[in-house]
């Protein structure tokens, strides 16, 4: 922010620019400045920068046709740079579950992916999955 101006201006990590110009945003270098990284797909992420070298990035997706005792590696959509923090999965049947439970068994995480092991009772069900890391 520069007082004397009342103008915002945000760093690049080379540069300074000037995101809003009058009404109108700069929305491509707000976008880039926020999110360096991303793809908003089924199976996508999104980096969030922290420093200039650091983005901490959310990933998500699912997997189908998980029945009882599927075992599996799931890769992320990108590997991240330094490490997974948190994997967590939910599961919802699709098929053949009556009134049985469900759970997944999440295990061997890595950079670049992990491993899963349904413990369904019965039937099969799609995986969806968020993972956190830098």
């Amino acid at each position: 922010w520069c007082e004397d101006t009342k103008e915002l201006y945000m760093g690049t990590g080379s540069s300074v620019v000037k995101p809003f110009t009058g009404e109108t945003i700069n929305t491509n270098t707000v976008y880039n400045l926020l999110a360096r990284s991303m793809s908003l797909q089924g199976n996508g992420y999104i980096g969030i920068p922290l420093n200039e070298t650091l983005n901490f990035y959310i990933q998500w997706g699912s997997v189908s046709g998980f029945g009882m005792g599927t075992s599996a590696d799931i890769y992320f959509p990108k590997v991240f740079p330094n490490t997974c923090v948190a994997v967590a999965v939910s599961a919802s049947y699709y098929q053949g579950a009556g009134n049985k439970g469900s759970t997944a068994q999440v295990y061997r995480v890595a950079t670049n992916r992990f491993h899963i092991t349904s413990r369904f009772e019965q039937g099969a069900a799609g995986l969806d999955w968020i993972a956190l890391g830098w």
